[in-house]
């Protein structure tokens, strides 16, 4: 999982009665990464000590020669060795940032940082990615980390026939281009090290940056969907990017591999607030109820019998508000108000249940119960944070409920991008003739059942 970390030793100082804040300071100068592990002889890990806390010390009169005791953490965050990925990153996006790694005995093995988990491929073919995106039932907001950390998480959600598609060329030389067909943007440097973040396709360059490739290439990616949509597309792009990337490698991600990537480039090295779910449903594909608990993730491909999933077809559309959603700024709030807030806290836990609920209906092909809990989990996600909705969205959602929607929601964080609404038995044209008659976009979509698919584009005779 991890390579090329740096050395224990340059983070280590062995506690004696003569150890002092100096040595300490020195030593966190040496490894330039602001903290200090504190061990006995042996190597056991007896705390941790960080420029902030030498800070505190001499703030409070303290000599640099002073012993560091009184000022270490020995209640520390640290896993135990063969800790997988997923583990980290959960630590990571929850502002931890390093992770000592120990033996069961307390001896200090390694110490990782968010530099050491990272990927590397090689490659030599041109190849093509797409990945589907997803709508989400139920359960949305249980996936961010901060709740289910405390209180466990739960979603149902589906992927469906609207692509992110990226093509991937080999150069001979070390040169990058970057091309987002969508946004007529087009990056360039003259080798992956170069790659900045400047607000131009910022989450491809995540990706790349920590894939690290070790040679030059051409990237192009487009969408069958605007930005903003609710449709989980920037981990839908990350997924194709990463597929792209993964066909020419040796040592292939697995799927958990890829989803965590994408997951790590998006939400920790850009720091895009957010939950799990999208990156997990665009590259497994189909149904999928997800429940996300501390001490891991677990992904339950749903077997959804043909007529079921074809008889919602029947029922479903997608309509375009005409707007994006501005889901980081109403993820940034929304993580914060659901482990801070009695009330929001209450109502995710009646979202999660209805997760629950919905996958027992949708395996029995109770499809009018669907559209009720659709309803009810749309009523409860207005309360997360208010500007989830607002009178135009309502009153579009009243519109479409008194001209056949049986239930519906707004897709990802809310704000605008796509409504999802399920039709009662035999109302799905006149709910669609209702929207376009108000201007509006509607698609009708079959569902994805394969997830990310990548492949190497055959070679032309020559």
């Amino acid at each position: 999982m991890t390579r090329g970390h740096m050395g224990i030793e340059t983070f280590c100082v062995a506690l004696t009665s003569k150890t002092s804040l100096r040595e300490c300071m020195a030593q966190i100068d040496r490894n330039q990464n602001g903290f200090v592990i504190l061990t006995d002889r042996d190597g056991k890990a007896l705390g941790t000590l960080t420029d902030g806390d030498i800070r505190r010390a001499m703030l409070r009169g303290m000599s640099p020669e002073a012993s560091p005791t009184d000022w270490m953490t020995r209640m520390f965050t640290y896993v135990n060795e063969g800790q997988s990925r997923e583990q980290m990153l959960k630590l990571l996006d929850n502002r931890v940032k390093f992770i000592p790694v120990l033996k069961e005995d307390g001896t200090l093995v390694r110490v990782l940082t968010l530099r050491d988990i990272h990927y590397e491929e090689k490659a030599d073919v041109t190849v093509r990615a797409k990945a589907p995106a997803r709508i989400s039932f139920g359960g949305g907001g249980t996936d961010l980390t901060p709740f289910f950390l405390e209180h466990g998480g739960a979603v149902l959600n589906a992927t469906v026939n609207m692509y992110s598609r990226a093509t991937l060329r080999v150069k001979q030389d070390t040169s990058v281009d970057i091309v987002s067909h969508d946004l007529g943007i087009r990056v360039s440097a003259e080798e992956v090290g170069k790659l900045e973040y400047d607000g131009q396709l910022d989450l491809v360059k995540a990706a790349v940056k920590l894939l690290k490739p070790s040679f030059g290439f051409e990237l192009v990616v487009a969408s069958d969907f605007p930005p903003g949509s609710g449709l989980g597309g920037s981990s839908v792009v990350l997924a194709a990017v990463i597929g792209c990337f993964n066909q020419m490698r040796a040592d292939k991600l697995d799927l958990y591999d890829i989803a965590e990537l994408a997951f790590q480039a998006e939400r920790i090295e850009l720091n895009c607030s957010g939950g799990w779910q999208d990156q997990y449903a665009t590259v497994f594909g189909g149904f999928n109820f997800m429940e996300f608990r501390a001490n891991r993730n677990e992904i339950n491909t749903l077997n959804v019998p043909d007529g079921i999933g074809e008889e919602l077809e029947e029922r479903q559309i997608l309509c375009y508000t005409g707007r994006a959603h501005p889901d980081r700024k109403i993820h940034q709030s929304q993580k914060s108000n659901m482990v801070s807030e009695g009330r929001i806290v209450e109502f995710a836990k009646r979202a999660r249940d209805i997760a629950v609920e919905m996958k027992f209906h949708l395996l029995r092909g109770h499809v009018d119960r669907m559209a009720e809990l659709l309803h009810e989990g749309w009523m409860l996600k207005r309360n997360f944070q208010e500007s989830i909705s607002d009178a135009a969205l309502d009153d579009l959602y009243d519109y479409a409920r008194s001209h056949g929607a049986a239930g519906g929601k707004l897709l990802g964080a809310g704000g605008g991008g796509y409504y999802l609404f399920q039709a009662r038995r035999d109302s799905r044209n006149e709910l669609e003739q209702a929207l376009k008659t108000r201007g509006l976009e509607t698609h009708r979509f079959l569902f994805d059942r394969q997830g990310l698919r990548s492949w190497s584009v055959p070679g032309e005779p020559k």
